[in-house]
């Protein structure tokens, strides 16, 4: 008598795993697309990461590598960073959070390196996807670049130099050049109008600049060896080379993270591809969040365990009624 393989019928179990797959919507992991979708939310938003209903929306986790392209590169310390996005009232708000033992809000002295983190866009007037490495001449980016000695401020000053005095200047010397010289010069850290934000335009290496409009607003929070970062900034873009957000559309992201610590700067750091990121018209529904992907995995995985302990139970007994009739 022909006795049954296993290997037949461990395929029959995963065909049938990806026929259910298949019903219930699951993406197969060689097919599995990453895609960030922003909520609408009842509720404006706050910039503090632990704002309340983050905790209810979807998030991803993307993964980073080191940027190997032009130098100084390097990075790639960072191997995740988890993404979320919601909507309010015509206001884009992304929170990204990633592990970071050591919290680097200090660049006073040349040895120093900020903690970091950039999402990119394309600009509006991109003709085609550009490239993530900070786009291409016909295809620019948009990149919003949070750093935490920005968010520090001139408070650090104090602490690493308690004795130092500063004069103030007369109101009418404020936007005075001879007395605002970073700012004549067109320094962006000088430039970002309050927030710890810088509002960047490229297209490609070398190109990086500072965009007209410094409307993306930022806070970060460094908590048990974790970041949390939340940008802000309204759908409509202030310039052709400024990313643009609509409702039912999606468009790219990608993201750079640099960890103080180890030393990431310019162009050190770890970063991802692109993703997708989709403004739903969705409503967040109350209730804890749901990774419904994971879920449908993890009963799939079950099932299929299941059906492969019965086609093994079902291969050793017709095995020992064979012997049995030999």
């Amino acid at each position: 008598m022909k006795r049954p393989r296993v290997g037949v019928l461990l395929a029959g179990a995963l065909t049938l795993l990806g026929v259910l797959a298949g019903v219930l919507g699951v993406p197969t992991a060689a097919s599995q697309a990453t895609t960030l979708t922003a909520v609408r939310v009842p509720d404006q938003p706050t910039l503090d990461p632990d704002w309340s209903l983050w905790t209810k929306v979807p998030g991803i986790d993307v993964p980073l590598t080191a940027q190997q392209i032009v130098y100084p590169n390097g990075g790639g310390t960072v191997p995740s960073v988890n993404l979320k996005a919601v909507h309010y009232n015509g206001t884009l708000y992304i929170r990204a959070s990633w592990q970071d033992a050591t919290q680097d809000a200090s660049t006073l002295q040349t040895t120093d390196f900020a903690d970091a983190v950039a999402l990119e866009f394309p600009a509006k007037s991109a003709v085609t996807v550009p490239s993530f490495c900070m786009g291409q001449a016909n295809a620019g980016v948009n990149i919003w670049q949070w750093r935490a000695d920005a968010q520090a401020g001139v408070d650090q000053v104090a602490v690493w130099f308690p004795n130092a005095y500063s004069d103030t200047y007369p109101t009418a010397l404020e936007n005075d050049p001879i007395y605002q010289p970073a700012r004549a010069l067109g320094n962006p850290v000088a430039l970002t109008g309050g927030s710890p934000v810088q509002n960047l335009v490229a297209q490609a290496f070398g190109t990086l600049e500072r965009a007209t409009a410094q409307d993306v607003q930022g806070r970060g929070v460094w908590k048990d060896g974790r970041w949390s970062v939340v940008f802000a900034r309204p759908f409509a873009g202030g310039a052709p080379d400024q990313a643009e957000f609509t409702q039912g559309v999606s468009t790219s992201l990608a993201v750079a993270v640099w960890d103080g610590a180890r030393g990431d700067r310019d162009g050190q750091k770890s970063v991802s591809q692109f993703v997708t990121l989709s403004l739903s018209g969705a409503q967040l529904r109350p209730g804890a969040a749901r990774d419904w992907n994971a879920l449908w995995l993890a009963l799939l995985l079950g099932g299929g365990a299941v059906l492969f302990g019965l086609a093994l139970l079902a291969w050793l007994g017709m095995t020992s009624l064979g012997r049995r009739r030999v």
